[in-house]
């Protein structure tokens, strides 16, 4: 062997670099830093072995191994030399990437000097590289808005986002103006932020490629990029958080006009301690107490509750279920009243502090209509039980008095003064009976809203009330009775219903009888007045509270006075009303309780043509 072939095997051998020999395909020699690269024992493990039974089946190309070795040799042939990369395997079956040269040398027979180097770490840093790459681009695309990256205004690159946002297409947006995406009269803070670094969010108005104006918050920073300071910018589209808070604004401008509009009192106060935030108009009317006034106090401090326990049962049902519907509760007011009051309430969150929205609904009038209501059906089931009673005490005396009549041996007995007396007596009976009925059908038709049969004619007045006084002087001796007219000539006649003013007169005559003590004076007064008869009837009996002459006029109402002779059906006094009101007149009671009552009621000389219930507008009493 030549010096030269001895430098060149000095040289293979103790190279760090992995060195071997091809010759007809295969692997004929190979040095100690090849053994070691893929770590092997010996190179006897290595040589006469065809390079692609060293390496993975398929290349990071995707090409099969058995097809790429022999064409890589092929080029390297043909060429002389030939440089690529190349997976091989070692010994424990990991993948070691080498960089490999091939030099075809020709010393008789053809071989082909093959050099590897590790290129590990470069593969692994242009992997990094990719990830790190990808990763960027990802985040770019991925960016809720957009992002774009300009020098001095020339968009460098930018995001799938920008391009949905604004219209444009990334190859349209690459290398244009981005100052073209903004609104002209938005340019001068762009500019103006964009030249000092301005890196704080700020909002503009920014211009799609259709022309169309959308609000934008934008945030820009400067960054190094490819080795250069530019500016990058994300852009986000608010058009629906504008939307939202404008909404929002409606929403709080709706309820501010309810709030205040609305008719009940409405207040809004802390959870925690009470403390009022606001109320509207009708609570500062109902309660007396201004907004000014109210702020930052509680209800108690405001004396508001009657019983003031219940706000403690209110407030732990509202804490326990979050709203409360329908509290009843009863409150203070203005001028110190007390109204009933139903309170809704729900916990609501506002600017972050849990609050109370309560609304009061009065139901003072509808309670008081329920007590009425009430009331009513009490004196319902009391006029059935003294209707009852009323009905069975004459026909009790009827039925006792005929079985007398028809008992032939009791019938014998009886004298015909004696009999004819007991007739009477039936009469009398019988014609309660047809009075009470008579009331009974009156009242039907008024319930009913039918008018009562009327027969007006032109009637000596005078004579009425002469009639009607000396019937009761002779019936009801046990009292005095007066009747106190003007002088004979001035008697005009009057268009009445005789019948039903008859009536009229025999119901307060009776309540005067019913209602005074044995031997009370009872004065009936009539007086020509202008447009008719004015007429007055005053007795010196029990009288009247207030409150039972408020009610005087009430259906089935019975002034239960004690001492007092109490028979009726507490419909009198209804009827009265209706039949003087269809007259055109009108009537009114005084009353003082152990005074005595005063009944004056009013006919016109001609009846007008106005329904029952209402008044004329001529001579009336107070």
């Amino acid at each position: 062997m030549s010096n030269n072939d001895n430098k060149y095997r000095d040289f293979f051998e103790n190279s760090s670099d992995a060195m071997l020999i091809i010759e007809n395909g295969n692997f004929v020699d190979c040095n100690a830093a090849t053994v070691t690269m893929l770590g092997y024992d010996s190179k006897m493990d290595i040589v006469n072995t065809p390079p692609h039974m060293l390496s993975p089946e398929v290349q990071p190309d995707g090409t099969l191994s058995a097809d790429k070795a022999p064409e890589m040799m092929r080029i390297a042939t043909q060429q002389g030399t030939h440089r690529f990369e190349w997976d091989h395997i070692k010994k424990d079956g990991t993948i070691i990437p080498l960089e490999v040269s091939l030099t075809a040398i020709n010393n008789g027979e053809l071989q082909l000097h093959t050099v590897w180097r590790d290129i590990s770490s470069h593969r692994k840093a242009e992997k990094t590289l990719k990830e790190s790459e990808e990763r960027f681009r990802a985040l770019h695309d991925a960016s809720f808005g957009g992002v774009l990256i300009h020098d001095n205004g020339l968009i460098l690159d930018c995001n799938q986002g920008l391009s949905d946002m604004t219209g444009f297409t990334n190859e349209e947006l690459i290398g244009m103006d981005g100052l073209k995406l903004f609104a002209p009269d938005h340019l001068d803070i762009v500019l103006h932020n964009m030249n000092r670094g301005h890196a704080e969010r700020y909002e503009v108005e920014g211009v799609r490629k259709d022309g169309s104006i959308y609000p934008l918050s934008i945030k820009g920073k400067n960054i190094n990029y490819k080795g250069k300071e530019v500016r990058v910018i994300e852009f986000q589209d608010v058009t629906k958080e504008k939307q939202a808070e404008k909404v929002l604004r409606e929403s709080e401008e709706r309820f501010r006009h309810t709030f205040e509009t609305n008719p009940d009192p409405v207040i809004l106060a802390r959870l925690d301690d009470g403390g009022i935030i606001d109320v509207n108009r009708a609570f500062e009317e109902v309660t007396g107490i201004s907004k000014k006034a109210a702020l930052g106090k509680n209800s108690v401090e405001l004396e508001l509750w009657e019983d003031k326990s219940l706000r403690g049962s209110f407030r732990e049902q509202l804490q326990t279920s979050g709203e409360v519907t329908n509290f009843e509760a009863e409150f203070r007011v203005r001028g110190g009243r007390s109204k009933i009051g139903l309170l809704s309430a729900r916990i609501i969150n506002s600017n972050d502090t849990l609050c109370m929205l309560i609304a009061i609904r009065d139901i003072t009038n509808e309670k008081a209509a329920e007590r009425a209501l009430a009331e009513m059906d009490q004196m319902k089931s009391d006029f059935i039980s003294t209707a009852a009673h009323e009905i069975r005490t004459p026909l009790t005396a009827i039925m006792g008095f005929t079985e007398l009549l028809l008992d032939p041996l009791s019938a014998k007995s009886l004298d015909e003064e004696m009999k004819h007396r007991y007739l009477n007596e039936i009469f009398d009976r019988c014609t309660t009976l047809n009075r009470m009925i008579k009331d009974f059908l009156d009242v039907s038709r008024i319930q009913s809203g039918l008018p009562i049969s009327m027969d007006f004619q032109e009637t000596d007045f005078a004579d009425v009330l002469r009639k009607i006084t000396s019937y009761y002087q002779l019936h009801e001796m046990g009292h005095s009775f007066e009747l106190v007219l003007p002088p004979e000539p001035c008697n005009p006649s009057i268009t009445i219903d005789r019948h039903r003013i008859n009536q009229v007169l025999e119901n307060i005559l009776s309540n005067a009888v019913k209602y005074s003590p044995q031997g009370g004076q009872v004065i009936l007064r009539g007086e020509i007045v202008p447009e008719g008869w004015k007429v007055s009837l005053k007795d010196d009996g029990l009288g009247m509270t207030p409150e039972q002459l408020s009610r005087v006029f009430d259906k089935f109402y019975r002034a239960d006075a004690k001492n007092a002779k109490t028979e009726g059906l507490g419909l009198g006094m209804s009827i009265v009303k209706y039949v003087v009101e269809a007259h055109g007149g009108n009537i009114n009671v005084t009353s003082t309780q152990g005074k005595g009552t005063t009944v004056f009621f009013y006919l016109p000389y001609l009846r007008e043509a106005k329904e029952a219930g209402t008044l004329p507008g001529s001579t009336k009493f107070s």
